[in-house]
């Protein structure tokens, strides 16, 4: 029953239901106009081209917020965009989404309701700034007492997943024009809002969710919900690989330190290398160690002494104490941010940080950083092409001989189920029999490499 529960979920099937209306407070503005900041800092801003939309949902202890700007796209940096608080004191909380004129972000509830807010853009490198707005966070201050008329919501699908999060495809439809979508699993603490249509929710590897999710419009007016089941599926760990131009290696094996080396590989100026690092899927907030440049809030170690003028030594190596990691525990799992820091062009704030989450070569493209504490690979010189002998498996789903290509000798091989338990291990120079497995999805580990497959 359980193996046909798994290749079921694997359609991505969703189920149409509806509950009870969402208690939230909500509040939207069209064509603002922006001038100059409010309080202090540059009072040159005024150019009267310039408008504003945006929209903002409070949900729980949770402000959501979107922006979009017209004749104009916000500078490059994070702190570009903000929504303020002033509780009386001004509070910035940026926006670090982005799409194109668009900005987007959450925030924490305001301390005082209803309370005084502003939306702050940079643009060309001149700072503007909204009229004030009163925002009362328990209320739908945009609501319209003869709209009645709930959105229709067409689609909800998942685009891709990983063991760490999902990404939702989104569609829908009102006659206001304007709405956002709201994503809960009250089960597993989800609770988020998206103003575009889609949106990435972070999930326990092997967890199962049932995602919830509804169209809301500014008059409180609510969509039937769309529920899409998510099979949790085992993390594919990672030691070593390339995120954009950052080749490195991780060892964490002594569980007194992390350990992070590799290469640049970048071809122009090239700086500091840094790390942000989550534990079990909460980043770690906070400057903390060396580096102050993380205007995400996220805790930050750095390195010294690369070149960024792209002349000299290309390798780099950055250890981190474990008792600088609050939570650090052997098993323990860690995503991590391996970025970069480049001396910026002039004017152009958006390429002086540079993230790398995701990899982006190698056998495990597309996945996300993740180690595992007390995993690791010899550190000893960068590193320029790791991942470079390249593994596939076929047929999957497989019913009886499962052939690994690649292998250049016999190799230990391990076969996982969707718990993590190892249910198969044996010397392999490119068959394994697999017949005796019961239907199901398995992640074949062999060489440092994982591979998922179906048993038929």
């Amino acid at each position: 029953m359980k193996a046909k529960r798994l290749l079921f979920s694997m359609a991505a099937i969703s189920v149409i239901c509806s509950v009870m209306a969402l208690d939230h407070g909500s509040m939207m503005g069209n064509a603002v106009p922006l001038g100059p900041q409010r309080t202090g800092g540059d009072a040159t801003g005024d150019r009267t081209d310039l408008t504003l939309d945006f929209k903002v949902v409070t949900v729980g202890s949770k402000t959501f917020a979107w922006t979009n700007l017209t004749n104009a796209s916000p500078d490059g940096a994070g702190w570009a965009s903000q929504l303020r608080y002033f509780e009386p004191a001004k509070t910035e909380l940026n926006l670090e989404g982005r799409i194109g004129s668009q900005s987007y972000g959450s925030a924490r509830l305001p301390n005082v309701n209803p309370v005084t807010i502003t939306f702050f853009q940079s643009v060309d490198n001149k700072f503007y700034e909204t009229t004030d707005f009163i925002y009362n966070y328990t209320q739908l201050n945009s609501a319209d007492a003869g709209d009645n008329t709930a959105p229709n919501l067409t689609n909800a699908s998942i685009e891709t997943q990983t063991s760490m999060s999902v990404k939702l495809s989104l569609s829908a439809n009102d006659n206001s024009g304007n709405f956002f979508y709201y994503v809960e699993d009250a089960a597993n603490g989800v609770a988020e809002v998206s103003f575009l249509n889609e949106i990435t929710i972070m999930l326990t590897p092997l967890e199962d969710y049932n995602l919830s999710v509804y169209a809301i419009d500014f008059s409180g007016n609510q969509s039937t919900a769309i529920v899409v089941p998510i099979l949790g599926t085992p993390p594919v760990y990672i030691t070593e690989g390339i995120a954009k131009d950052l080749s490195f290696k991780l060892d964490s094996r002594s569980l007194t330190e992390l350990v992070i080396e590799g290469t640049s590989l970048a071809t122009n100026g090239f700086g500091d290398v840094y790390a942000k690092i989550s534990i079990d899927g909460a980043w770690i907030m906070g400057a903390y160690g060396t580096g102050s440049e993380a205007p995400d809030g996220k805790r930050q170690w750095k390195v010294d002494g690369m070149d960024q003028n792209g002349t000299g030594e290309r390798t780099y190596l950055l250890t981190i104490p474990a008792n600088e990691i609050p939570g650090w525990a052997n098993g323990k799992l860690l995503t991590l941010d391996i970025g970069y820091i480049i001396a910026p062009i002039p004017s152009d704030w958006g390429t002086y940080v540079s993230p790398n989450l995701i990899i982006t070569a190698g056998d495990n493209t597309g996945l996300p950083i993740l180690h595992q504490i007390g995993t690791g690979v010899n550190i000893g010189t960068g590193i320029a092409s790791p991942n470079a002998n390249t593994l596939s498996i076929y047929p999957n789903p497989v019913e009886t001989i499962l052939n690994i290509n690649g292998l250049e000798k016999a190799e230990i091989a391990q076969v996982l189920d969707v718990t993590g338990k190892t249910v198969i291990t044996c010397a392999t120079t490119g068959e394994l029999n697999v017949s005796n497995l019961s239907s199901g999805i398995y992640i074949l580990k062999v060489e440092n490499k994982m591979l998922k497959f179906v048993k038929k």
